[in-house]
Order: structure tokens, then sequence, then C-alpha cells
């Protein structure tokens, strides 16, 4: 697992090496909080709920 948090063009982001995952925009603290989460429990999988426009997100292992 290669994902981690960093600052692109002033958006806090969580980036598995140039695919950006998660856009937090200005808010580092939910960033990082969000990246704990996800290593603590092991997620390694983002699902989604509807495409184009999903209504819903979710991480699994």
């Amino acid at each position: 697992n290669t994902i981690e948090v960093k600052n692109i063009g002033g958006s806090w982001k969580i980036v598995d090496g140039s695919h950006w995952v998660f856009d937090f925009g200005g808010k580092e603290a939910e960033a990082r909080a969000a990246f704990a989460i996800i290593k603590k429990y092991g997620f390694t999988r983002s699902c989604y709920v509807g495409r184009p426009n999903p209504s819903f997100q979710y991480l699994r292992k």
C-alpha cells in the first residue's frame, strides 16, 4: 500500500502514486485523520454506488 497525504496546489489529497484517491480541499487535519483510519483498518479498496456521479462511496479490505 503506497498511499500518502500530499498538498497539491493548496489542496490536501490522499494519493496512491500519481493517482488522487481523495481530495480534502484545504482541510489538512481531515486528510490526515482519514489516512490514519485507512491505515488502521487496512482498507485497500475504494468502492462506489452508481456511476458516473456516485451517490455513495465506501472503503473495504
